[in-house]
């Protein structure tokens, strides 16, 4: 009868469950960083022009353009294991690491909220998702952002605004057994503001 959390990791009951394959992705996912992260700045091509695009890649920090996948593996699996303030480093440093590539910041920060949420440092998590700058936002990340804001907004008890973050969510969402937490939820959500029809056909589904 409880109120469901939107992720399964937000049950500290279950928390430890495939610690070891966690720590294993942690592990690959470090080894890939230290071994094919290149930080020093390419040599420049003579006569290459110094346009507004070529000054922007010379500012960024990192320069192997795959690595960030590993950055952000390492993030989530962090996550996944219940380190939520290791998980909430490293995403962080994400976002300071990659500043200026809209996309991966984007991602970064969106699950820099779900750490904080999961902190229960709600203040931290609103501001995490303030960051996202929505007008450049890729279509892959729409559905995550609404998913961490509905989660966020539930974790204030706004559950009015929660509702089409939720919505969203759970039309967006592939995996059968999650789909059904998000509706299970959204029923949750429409009781507590005493909308019983519209709770039966959610919670009925």
């Amino acid at each position: 009868m409880e109120v469901l959390p939107l992720y399964p990791i937000g049950n500290k009951e279950t928390t430890s469950i495939g610690t070891s394959d966690f720590d294993r992705a942690i592990e690959k996912a470090q080894k890939a960083i230290r071994q094919h992260s290149i930080k020093r700045r390419p040599i420049r091509k003579p006569g290459r022009a110094y346009t507004d695009e070529y000054k922007k890649w010379l500012a960024r920090r990192e320069f192997n353009p795959f690595i960030h996948r590993a950055w952000l593996l390492l993030g989530k699996a962090q996550y996944q294991k219940g380190d939520f303030p290791e998980a909430a480093s490293t995403f962080s440093y994400i976002a300071r690491l990659y500043d200026g590539q809209t996309g991966i910041t984007s991602e970064a920060l969106i699950w820099l909220s779900r750490c904080y949420s999961a902190l229960g440092w709600q203040y931290d998590a609103e501001d995490a998702l303030s960051r996202v700058n929505n007008d450049s936002l890729p279509l892959s990340l729409a559905a995550p952002y609404a998913s961490a804001t509905g989660n966020f907004l539930l974790g204030n008890k706004r559950y009015r605004e929660a509702i089409p973050h939720l919505e969203k969510t759970a039309k967006s969402e592939k995996n059968k057994k999650q789909k059904a937490r998000c509706y299970y939820l959204l029923g949750q959500t429409y009781q507590m503001l005493q909308q019983p029809e519209q709770a039966y056909q959610l919670t009925a589904k």
